[in-house]
Order: structure tokens, then C-alpha cells, then sequence
């Protein structure tokens, strides 16, 4: 069974990525052992990485930001030029008036209780990735559709994709294990239910993403090397 995987990256960094060790990820190289776990007769054939362009204003690191992201995505196209596709969309900035944050409960809303904030939005990634996902089912590239996201606004393609073919659809949920049952999110119900005669794997382990590290430098012949940004350990 021939599978392409299809990244959020938005959703994986924050779901899974930020305030660990492991930015310097191996897309290819982590599904490969996820798949190799779930069924071994699964090849992976393709991933799709869908993000956006780091605005370096809006970032904790500044310019290093986005010196680092566009380090990350020209490591991993000299490693993976065929089995690896890079999608970049945009963020888009823009003054806004939105309701105050008291807490979780609908009880807490008070619409007369506004603030003037900066409201910045990832651009054409999720229509991509849709796009992307959905026109290779059509057109009979893949046997397997997997898609990485816990974004619910997802669903409608995967829903189309089931619909409209015989390729068969999956999840993985980037959120990680917690052993302590008390601290589990649950996870997003429109997916799973989605996928409920499918299958869901509802985390990304420790030692899959600490395995799945690219190396440090990344030689290339004739160019200079890549290394991974310091702040990125």
C-alpha cells in the first residue's frame, strides 16, 4: 500500500514541536517509523510539508527566525529532493478588535469587553494542503491518504477524499504522551470520528521524535554546509 503524508506545519510545531529539542526534525524519517509500527507493509512514498514564511517581527528570535526556517527547508530539500515537497504559504497582519480573554467557559464572555490587538493569520496553507491532498487522491497517486494536523477545518477534504474515491484515509494527532491520564487532552472529536473506520494515532512519541533528528551538519558537496540553528537544540 502506497501512502503520502500530508503535514500541517503550523499545527506540528505547535502542537508538538515548540519548547522541545526536536525543530531539527526528519519529517520522512519519523513517518517512516510510525508507518513501520502501524503496518509494515505501508510505503511511504511521499510528504507534503505545508507551512508559511516566519514574519521576523512577530518572533521571539527576530531575523535568526527566519535565517533558521529557510536553514530547516533547504536541509531537508538537499536530503529528500523527490520524496519530500515543501508548500509555503504566508502570515498576514492586521489590526483588530476582539473580545477580551477571561477564561474558558462561555459564562466568562463579555462582548462589551474588547481589546485593540494584532490579529496575524497563517495564509494558504490549509487550502493547499486540501487542495494537494484531494487532487492526488483523484488522480490515483497514493493508496493512503495520512494527513498530520489536529485541525478540525481538515475534515472536509479527508470527508471528500472517502466520498469520492477508494483511497483509503488516516490521522496522526501531534500531541504528545502524557502518562498520567489526569493531563490527557482529549483529542479533536471531528477527526477521530472521521477516522472511526479508519484508524487515528493520537500522539507522536518521545523517542520517535528524538530518533528522527536530522544531523547536526549536513554536508553538501561543492556548497557550504547546513548546521542546525543553536537556538534549535
Amino acid at each position: 500500500m502506497k501512502a503520502i503524508v500530508y503535514i500541517d506545519g503550523f499545527n506540528l510545531y505547535h502542537g508538538r514541536l515548540r519548547r522541545s529539542d526536536y525543530k531539527w526534525l526528519d519529517p520522512v524519517k519519523l513517518f517512516e517509523a510510525i508507518l513501520a509500527k502501524q503496518d509494515p507493509d505501508i510505503e511511504l512514498v511521499q510528504v507534503k510539508f505545508f507551512t508559511a514564511r516566519v514574519k521576523a517581527r512577530y518572533s521571539r528570535h527576530g531575523q535568526k527566525a527566519v535565517v533558521s526556517q529557510d536553514h530547516y527547508h533547504r536541509a531537508l530539500k538537499h536530503l529528500y529532493p523527490e520524496r519530500l515537497q515543501i508548500y509555503t504559504g504566508y502570515f498576514s497582519d492586521e489590526p483588530a478588535t476582539l473580545i477580551k480573554y477571561k477564561g474558558r467557559k462561555s459564562a466568562d464572555i463579555d462582548i462589551n469587553h474588547r481589546e485593540e490587538v494584532w490579529k496575524i493569520e497563517e495564509k494558504q496553507s490549509d487550502v493547499r494542503l486540501s487542495i494537494e491532498m484531494y487532487r492526488d487522491a483523484m488522480q490515483g497517486k497514493c493508496d493512503l491518504t495520512i494527513l498530520c494536523s489536529a485541525d478540525s477545518d481538515l475534515v472536509p477534504p479527508l470527508e471528500a477524499i472517502q466520498s469520492d474515491t477508494d483511497v483509503k484515509t488516516a490521522v496522526v494527532l501531534p500531541r504528545r504522551f502524557e502518562s498520567d491520564p489526569t493531563k490527557r487532552r482529549p483529542p479533536n472529536r471531528r477527526l477521530t470520528q472521521l477516522m472511526s473506520h479508519q484508524w487515528t494515532r493520537e500522539y507522536i512519541h518521545e523517542d520517535e521524535l528524538a530518533n528522527s533528528k536530522l544531523p547536526d551538519r549536513i554536508g553538501r558537496s561543492g556548497k557550504k554546509p547546513i548546521d542546525c540553528p543553536e537556538h534549535w537544540h
